[in-house]
């Protein structure tokens, strides 16, 4: 199968996702018990054609509906779209220090999970700020890990490190991605992502590592996370349109699109082009809107993130219709159109941001050290 066949059916399977019946749901399970967990955000990584790494929703309400289903054909998944037979996929065993404790009794996957190959996500422990005054994003479907003794951040930060340690014993080349949604109105959680990197730099751990954060009120925050380790930062404006961010954004919609810019130029004048993403979702406003901002972020430094709107059942969109993949391929090609004429000569070959399993990898696609680097 070539290329530009793999971009295309990927991005179906992120708008549409897979109609896994129950059979093939627990045969995916005995190979992956962590598949389609919440950490995971409720889907599962697989390679399609021991090529691109897809993490596609198998188990929601809307995806019953997808064309795309997984059969087991001679001991082997394979893909297919209606009655046509795609290709192989594989499911990846998942690393054997999930099952592995910390000092304090906790278990390793409760404190960092695998997402795609080589990315390591900080668990979700506490709900964002956002959720807890009732202004959640009408979009978001993450719900609160209730493992009590990791409320404490002293705690946390001790088994962060005692899992990066044993993570890797077992993958050298993992980087670290820290997202636990907005913290707090002021510093929106810099400071204590700030206390989880200085913690691991003060255990003579090296890794690349992004923070995902909403914009602080003061730019020395950012500045604050550079000096403590962070390679990487990503700002997610979702929406260009203010009315439209105000609307499904409640909470993070009060910070307007001026000031996201103000703060991603200076991150990208900290962290270099290449290493500043901000997230853009697709299928709720206009296409051009869409078009427009990332355009304007590629002409910042930044890199644009395109991901699909997918309505999941834990959110309060569930019932809306899908991102049309027709529209996403539009935008992905205006979007590769004027990446093209961009200069980057840097594009973060680790963290979130280089991994593609969840968005429109366009930019990968330009960078074969990156390309190569996830699909072997």
């Amino acid at each position: 199968m070539n290329m530009t066949n793999i971009r295309m059916i990927k991005n179906e399977l992120l708008c549409y996702g897979v109609n896994c019946n129950k059979n093939i749901f627990n045969k995916i399970k005995t190979i992956n018990p962590y598949a389609s967990s919440n950490k995971s955000v409720h889907a599962a990584f697989f390679l399609l054609d021991n090529d691109v790494w897809v993490n596609s929703p198998i188990n929601e309400t809307y995806t019953r509906n997808s064309p795309y289903s997984i059969r087991f054909d001679k001991d082997q998944f394979v893909l297919y779209k209606s009655q046509d037979k795609i290709c192989k996929i594989t499911i990846p065993n998942p690393p054997k220090w999930y099952e592995q404790r910390t000092l304090n009794g906790t278990k390793m996957y409760d404190v960092l999970c695998v997402h795609s190959k080589n990315v390591l996500s900080l668990t979700h422990y506490i709900n964002c700020y956002y959720s807890k005054i009732g202004k959640k994003c009408l979009y978001c479907s993450v719900t609160e890990n209730k493992t009590s003794q990791l409320l404490d951040i002293e705690i946390r930060k001790q088994d962060i490190v005692e899992t990066l340690i044993e993570a890797l014993k077992e993958n050298s080349d993992y980087s670290l991605a820290l997202s636990e949604g907005v913290k707090n109105r002021n510093d929106r959680g810099a400071v204590y992502f700030s206390s989880i990197l200085q913690k691991i730099l003060e255990s003579n751990i090296l890794i690349k590592s992004s923070v995902e954060l909403a914009p602080p009120k003061n730019d020395a925050y950012i500045d604050l996370l550079y000096s403590s380790g962070a390679t990487s930062i990503i700002m997610n404006i979702e929406f260009y349109d203010d009315n439209f961010r105000r609307a499904y954004c409640p909470g993070k919609g009060e910070i307007d699109t001026k000031r996201y810019f103000e703060v991603l130029n200076h991150s990208v004048k900290i962290f270099g082009m290449g290493n500043v993403a901000s997230v853009l979702i697709a299928g709720i406003e206009p296409m051009d809107n869409t078009i427009k901002c990332a355009q304007l972020l590629l002409d910042s430094g930044v890199l644009p993130i395109i991901i699909p709107f997918k309505p999941y059942d834990n959110c309060n969109l569930s019932i809306s219709k899908t991102t049309s993949p027709e529209n996403l391929a539009l935008i992905s090609e205006e979007i590769d159109k004027y990446f093209k004429n961009k200069n980057f000569s840097n594009i973060c070959n680790g963290t979130c941001i280089s991994c593609g399993a969840c968005n429109v990898d366009y930019y990968l696609q330009r960078n074969d050290k990156v390309c190569l680097k996830e699909a072997n």
